[in-house]
């Protein structure tokens, strides 16, 4: 049926695509991990070194976005009156992350269950093997969300950016934890860095400047708590 033409397996095509991914232009097409702004208090990224929690993590939940494409948009928030910047929430970290460390690309949120297995209320692992489950079946935090042929899939960044949804975020789905063998020939897993800090709205819009100022101050307050604990790295603010 197919001649002499070779059928690239899963694997195949992921390598090739994460050649794509290295070669991005990384100071625009940037991996971003946010926070709730609304739980200042109760989140472990607002109260430690960002890095060191990081690597903790057997998966890390990201976005990515087009810093250029987002600046040039909120120029156009006056003809448009609504812009989406891409963000789950307004303040966040701009991850360095190995091209190895990516397990898949989604130009949807992909509702991985990042926590599988795992008793959140008293921080104990009940089903080492569920994580790993997940991976491979595509099982998602909803059912109806579940993905065929499983969650390790690549796609080139550029075509993650163009089918994301204009009002929306895609999910970058990365390895948190160092010295994990996930692709053949590539090195393992290494830690993730933390390369700065974005603080932007999760929609640019002509709404009032009232609100605008609201959410202004929360991603500040975030910023600074982000600021406290990991010194010295760049800021961005839209």
């Amino acid at each position: 049926m197919f001649g002499n033409k070779k059928i690239k397996t899963q694997g195949e095509i992921n390598i090739a695509e994460l050649k794509k991914w290295e070669a991005r232009d990384k100071k625009n097409l940037l991996l971003v991990h946010t926070v709730r702004t609304q739980y200042l208090n109760n989140s472990v990224l607002l109260t430690q070194d960002a890095q060191s929690v990081f690597k903790t993590w057997d998966i890390v939940s990201t976005s990515l976005i087009d810093l250029k494409a987002l600046k040039k948009n909120f120029g156009a928030v006056a003809r448009r009156g609504h812009v989406a910047t891409g963000l789950f929430f307004e303040a966040g970290f701009i991850l360095e992350v190995p091209t190895q460390n990516i397990l898949g690309t989604f130009p949807r949120d992909a509702w991985f269950p990042n926590h599988a297995g795992v008793d959140m209320k008293n921080q104990r692992i009940f089903d080492k093997s569920a994580l790993s489950d997940s991976i491979f079946s595509g099982k998602a935090k909803k059912p109806s969300k579940n993905i065929e042929g499983g969650y390790n899939k690549i796609v080139d960044p550029r075509k993650i950016l163009s089918q994301t949804n204009s009002s929306y975020y895609n999910e970058i789905v990365v390895i948190g934890r160092p010295n994990i063998s996930l692709y053949p020939g590539l090195p393992a897993t290494r830690e993730i860095k933390v390369a700065g800090i974005i603080l932007a709205p999760k929609y640019v819009t002509n709404s009032s400047e009232f609100f605008k100022q609201q959410a202004r101050k929360e991603s500040r307050k975030a910023g600074e708590l982000m600021m406290k604990h990991n010194p010295g790295i760049p800021v961005i603010e839209l």
